[in-house]
């Protein structure tokens, strides 16, 4: 993508978000789509790996980042849920707020996710 996003920049009149993609660390990743967002936090949901995982996995593979920015990168940005377009999402999906974060809350996996004390969701493991 690293390589596209460049060649894409010279050779056309392709600009970046003003804005970073929610849950990645990228100004140019799908900004044509408001609903990829929420399909990366759902996979951070069920899975706990997100956008910034596979974002920055690629870019570790490809040289481009090393495996402790990654890890950094990964550790900020993975868990951020679809904000820039959420009020879009919940419209499209004809859903409130609350029952949005209750299907979400259902369907975590608690094998990997727990509470802390202040009743946030967190992995239980963390990648180091």
């Amino acid at each position: 993508p690293q390589k596209n996003y460049y060649y894409t920049v010279e050779n056309s009149d392709f600009t970046i978000s003003p804005e970073r993609t929610s849950g990645t660390y990228s100004k140019s990743n799908s900004i044509d789509d408001k609903i990829d967002d929420l399909h990366y936090f759902t996979t951070f949901i069920k899975f706990g790996i997100g956008r910034a995982t596979y974002d920055a996995s690629q870019e570790i593979r490809t040289n481009i980042i090393t495996r402790d920015e990654g890890i950094a990168l990964v550790k900020k940005y993975d868990h951020e849920y679809p904000k820039i377009y959420f009020n879009d999402i919940l419209k499209y999906l004809s859903i409130s707020k609350e029952t949005f974060w209750d299907v979400i809350d259902r369907h975590r996996n608690r094998e990997i996710f727990t509470k802390d004390l202040s009743g946030n969701w967190k992995l239980k493991e963390v990648i180091n």
